[in-house]
């Protein structure tokens, strides 16, 4: 196999650095025909043409590649703007309990839920709060009181003292 030092996209028909190349070891030269711009913006237009797909594989991908605790930290910065340092110590401060009734556990066996305003950071994307700016979060509840706290408005707490107290 010749190594080569420039190459033609079948795409724009520039000529381009192989650096500007991705790796395709079906092909003959062992790069992809067209420039990673190409590919690139190739790629852009089919997510827009094709969103729920593009959803799919990418959460997909993510469920297959992404190391859970990665997956969380990502969840929590972008859905309310906190680190997973941040939920910790709201956790600690709870003293490991539901801030709604007390529970030292979720009955799902899954983690205490962000309680978080809704009306603080608007939604996106299918009704996900994305970019959350870390004040609107109000406290950790287990799963049935965040669906009763969603449903009723705020119940349990008194949530602007108890982040007062967390903050201080």
């Amino acid at each position: 196999m010749e190594l080569l030092a420039e190459k033609t996209c079948h795409k724009c028909g520039e000529v381009k650095p192989v650096a500007e190349f991705h790796k395709a070891r079906g092909n003959r030269d062992g790069l992809n025909s067209w420039c990673k711009l190409c590919a690139r913006e190739n790629h852009r237009r089919w997510r827009a043409v094709n969103p729920e797909r593009a959803r799919r594989n990418g959460r997909r991908w993510r469920a297959e590649n992404m190391p859970p605790e990665r997956e969380r930290s990502k969840n929590l910065r972008e859905r309310y703007g906190i680190t997973v340092e941040q939920w910790e110590s709201l956790y600690v401060y709870q003293g490991g309990r539901c801030a709604g009734c007390g529970a030292d556990e979720c009955p799902t066996g899954n983690r205490f839920h962000v309680d978080h305003d809704h009306d603080c950071c608007p939604p996106a994307h299918g009704g996900v709060t994305r970019g959350g700016c870390g004040n609107c979060v109000r406290g950790l509840l287990c799963a049935p009181c965040n669906m009763a706290d969603a449903l009723a408005g705020h119940p349990y707490v008194n949530w602007s003292a108890l982040m007062a107290e967390v903050a201080a």
